[in-house]
């Protein structure tokens, strides 16, 4: 019996020191634990936002620590907001001068560490004590936290507008609608007003009309081709016979010398021609009395009481003309006889039924 309750003592103890040791190195692992490195190089590392860095956050390097921060973050100015933060790194890990500090989130509960990345070009030159650099944005969790802010704050900038561009549309659709009102009214006034069936008709008429005016003009136009040419003959025999009358004209200057004598002689001849003219109109003002006197008589016999107005309008004078001179024709004057009128026979008139 009580080597029974020995050996359950025993067991309880060895898991109590096992659960003690793995605790201890848990501790020791993920706790705010300094390593102790034998010699270390302090670095001076400045952040826009060192948020959740305390003093003993560990500084990794593909996963493995290589130092800590050794003290409290320094504001080194506010605008822009700037913080120091001191780093001690172990002086067996040389770090090139182009390597990149970044702050991480270690754990889902907040904790930070800071992870050092090598470029891939690295720098021949190494960091020494004391050197202050500029350290990187935020990545990992907090990257994505950080970007995710800025989306929503663009995003609720855009809601802003979108929300906006919504009230300016909704408003241009109530535009839209009275106008698309006032246009039907406008259709509405066309269709009974301008398009009714009298306007269609008379503009289907005044169609037509223009059709024929443009048919006339089309004809007149190829009516007015040959006058046209015409008169650009008539045109050009013009232009010949300026040029005639030009050298007409230079012969006449070329006699005018001449003329001068002859020109002493006109006041005679014209006197001369003037009492001819005199005697002329004497008879041209007979002419016109004879002519007047021929007219009327010309009347009388056109008139219907004359003889040519009585051959040429009554009918009955022209029919006896016409049997006048046909039976004239035929049994000549001597002979004359109308046959179209009977003879009236005296012996007709005692021819009875005999007794």
């Amino acid at each position: 019996m009580a080597a029974g309750q020995q050996r359950t003592a025993t067991l309880v103890g060895l898991f109590i020191f096992v659960g003690i040791a793995v605790l201890s190195w848990l501790v020791l692992q993920f706790g705010r634990f300094q390593n102790s490195y034998d010699e270390v190089y302090n670095l001076q590392v400045r952040f826009s936002d060192a948020s959740g860095v305390i003093e003993g956050t560990p500084v990794r390097l593909a996963g493995v620590r290589i130092g800590s921060v050794t003290g409290p973050p320094i504001l080194e100015s506010v605008t822009p907001p700037r913080v120091k933060v001191p780093i001690g790194v172990d002086a067996t890990r040389k770090l090139p001068a182009n390597a990149v500090f970044q702050i991480q989130s270690a754990t889902v509960l907040g904790d930070k560490l800071i992870v050092v990345s090598i470029p891939e070009a690295p720098s021949a030159t190494f960091l020494t004590d004391q050197e202050v650099i500029d350290g990187g944005g935020a990545s990992g969790l907090e990257a994505i936290q950080n970007d995710a802010v800025a989306v929503a704050g663009d995003a609720r900038i855009l809601m802003a507008d979108a929300r906006t561009s919504l009230l300016k549309f909704d408003s241009a659709l109530d535009d839209i609608r009275a106008v698309a009102g006032r246009l039907g009214e406008t259709v509405e006034q066309i269709n009974t007003k301008v398009l009714s069936n009298e306007n269609v008709s008379s503009l289907g008429r005044t169609l037509a009309n223009i059709e024929d005016a443009s048919l006339g003009a089309r004809n007149a136009s190829a009516d007015l081709k040959p006058v046209l040419v015409d008169a650009r003959k008539a045109i050009n025999q013009v232009n010949e016979l300026a040029q005639k009358v030009e050298g007409t004209f230079d012969e006449i200057d070329a006699q005018l010398a001449h003329v001068g004598p002859a020109m002493e002689e006109v006041p005679e001849t014209m006197r001369s021609i003037k009492r001819v003219a005199d005697k002329a109109e004497g008879a041209v003002v007979e002419a016109e009395k004879t002519f007047s006197k021929a007219s009327e008589t010309l009347d009388t016999l056109n008139g219907d009481a004359g003889l040519v107005g009585t051959l040429t309008k009554d009918e009955e004078v022209t029919d006896d003309t016409k049997s006048f001179i046909k039976n004239l024709r035929r049994h000549g004057i001597l002979g004359y006889k109308d046959e179209e009128t009977p003879e009236d026979d005296p012996r007709e008139r005692y021819r009875g039924r005999r007794r």
